[in-house]
């Protein structure tokens, strides 16, 4: 008789399990997983350490990205590295203006594709030359100056990510539905 009862419910079972495992996937892809504030991409793997004045640490997944966060602060410092040799690069930004970049050969390299991943930065112009000649087709290098002007004067706004915890509540409730629905099949039987 049990085994009868369990033969009903092991699907809707398997759905809660399986919903569960979704909404704790998802809980921990959006609030755990270091994340761009700028278009929401990980930032796992391209990691630019940013910190404003009042010493709280912030997070982007490329230069671009971190440039773009004068959409949100005024003052903030990037810590980044050349993607050609792995050279320190530090950029300081005050009131919305480029105060100090160091090394002030640095370049940013947007990549053509529009993908934050093809974006870089280039410590010098030999690092640059080397960056676009991986780079794609359409890729374009912009001394700091410049590219600070295209980031503190956008065509439309930075689109700022914010996180949504709809699909992780919309998931856990489906998955509590069919634990219901699991109990109440093994009641019925």
């Amino acid at each position: 008789m049990a085994l009868k009862i369990w033969k009903h419910s092991l699907p809707f079972l398997l759905v809660a399990v399986v919903m569960f495992g979704v909404a704790g996937y998802l809980y921990y892809d959006t609030y755990i997983v270091p994340r761009c504030e700028i278009c929401g991409m990980s930032t796992i793997y391209g990691y630019r350490e940013i910190t404003t004045p009042d010493g709280r640490h912030h997070v982007a997944c490329c230069p671009f990205c971190a440039l773009l966060l004068v959409q949100k602060y005024p003052t903030f410092k990037i810590e980044t590295k050349c993607d050609a040799c792995g050279r320190k690069v530090v950029i300081e930004i005050e009131n919305r203006q480029l105060k100090r970049v160091d090394p002030p050969t640095a370049y940013l390299i947007i990549g053509g594709t529009g993908l934050c991943k093809d974006n870089k930065m280039a410590c010098c112009e030999e690092c640059k030359e080397k960056l676009l000649a991986q780079a794609p087709p359409g890729s374009v290098a912009f001394p700091m100056e410049e590219a600070m002007r295209i980031a503190a004067h956008p065509v439309r706004k930075a689109w700022i990510w914010t996180p949504s915890p709809v699909p992780i509540i919309a998931t856990a409730f489906l998955g509590g539905v069919s634990l219901a629905l699991a109990f109440l099949m093994g009641r019925k039987r």
